[in-house]
């Protein structure tokens, strides 16, 4: 962050992408910028948007929003990668962007475990949709410290009250086909899949 102050004070302008929940930490008075930054909120592009400038079948890329939940970033790389290997369906791509995700995928489930015990049973459980306080083996402040420590990672997010989901549509659907080797994995650590 000393860096990034650096290169703000001899007149670079920097435009950091975060997600909400790390808006104080950023631009608040004890803030690497001091409270000198301004919040911009960037709404996600619709699919009218989308369509102006693509000549891609609106209702593929209307589920390919769905699935990358319109993040901008990651519908591009598909798109690319679509653009690099052209097939008749976007989602060949997404496989591949998939499959691209599973090294970061077991990476992630192999070190989540210094992060919180329940980390890892967490991650696979969100995989695959599962409410996380469902597990009436675990306190309920267990698991959400557990989420708490994941989310200031940028590995999970909260889009709404209740509801937790992997940050990163990929890496979810990567954890989600890895999970039938998880068991392999990790053993020892009880879960619903076993």
């Amino acid at each position: 962050m000393w860096e990034l102050r650096d290169l703000a004070n001899v007149g670079v302008r920097l435009l950091l992408l975060t997600t909400p929940e790390h808006h104080e930490r950023m631009q608040g008075t004890d803030a690497p910028f001091y409270g000198m930054s301004t919040y911009v909120e960037m709404a996600p592009l619709a699919l009218p948007t989308w369509t102006q400038k693509l000549t891609t079948d609106p209702e593929r890329l209307a589920e390919l929003l769905r699935q990358t939940r319109y993040r901008t970033a990651l519908t591009l790389e598909i798109l690319e990668r679509h653009q690099q290997h052209p097939s008749p369906d976007i989602g060949t791509a997404w496989f591949r962007a998939v499959d691209a995700r599973d090294a970061e995928a077991r990476a992630v489930l192999s070190i989540s475990r210094s992060i919180h015990q329940l980390a890892p049973r967490l991650l696979v459980g969100l995989a695959r949709d599962e409410p996380p306080y469902a597990r009436s083996a675990e306190r309920s402040d267990r698991i959400a410290l557990a989420l708490r420590r994941l989310r200031e990672l940028d590995l999970v997010e909260q889009p709404e009250p209740r509801r937790w989901q992997i940050a990163d549509p990929l890496l979810r659907a990567a954890i989600r086909r890895l999970q039938s080797g998880y068991v392999e994995m990790y053993p020892e650590i009880p879960g619903p899949w076993n």
